[in-house]
């Protein structure tokens, strides 16, 4: 299956590319962050592009927001909402609120600079949290080590292995 799926991906590339294809590859700068230049760990999970430009990084140590210059650190030496420091997964929003995927501490909710914690005390179904995914009709699904949970910005909805899936750990979420 991985064989089928690398193939189908080799033949269905577009002609796009990030780098000139004209240029060697000993002319493009290389520059390696770690903690030496501030980030928390050195294990990324994620990098999302946020709606004002700046990089949004999940590591095992928090998540950093990255200006171009320096790195901003959320975790919880930083913020007590965060019960667990490892990001997994960050998904945003069309009105710019960012979902937080942790492991660990369940999911979070950045809005207006402001964090809020839903864990397994609010309904979500697992505080592991692998991938967090915004639907089309605007609910958030949560794919945790423990089933998959639905925020429709009321309630959470989940489901479990005895509701029907067929491992309760759940890694990703796509729409189809």
């Amino acid at each position: 299956t991985l064989v089928l799926s690398v193939a189908s991906l080799c033949l269905f590339t577009y002609e796009t590319s990030a780098l000139n294809p004209e240029r060697l590859a000993s002319q493009y700068l290389v520059d390696r962050f770690g903690r030496e230049s501030g980030l928390p760990s050195d294990t990324v999970w994620v990098v999302r592009e946020g709606p004002n430009g700046y990089l949004w990084i999940g590591t095992r140590g928090g998540l950093v927001r990255f200006d171009g210059a320096r790195f901003s650190v959320f975790n919880r030496q930083s913020h007590p909402e965060f019960s667990a420091n490892e990001v997994r997964d960050l998904e945003w929003t069309p009105n710019g609120e960012l979902w937080i995927g942790t492991y660990g501490g369940g999911a979070m909710l950045m809005r207006d600079g402001e964090f809020e914690s839903i864990g397994s005390e609010d309904g979500l179904v697992g505080d592991v949290v692998y991938d967090v995914h915004r639907a089309s009709d605007g609910s958030i699904w949560f794919a945790t080590g423990s089933g998959v949970s639905r925020f429709d910005g009321q309630e959470i909805r989940s489901w479990r292995e005895e509701d029907g899936l067929a491992s309760p750990q759940v890694f990703k979420i796509a729409s189809d």
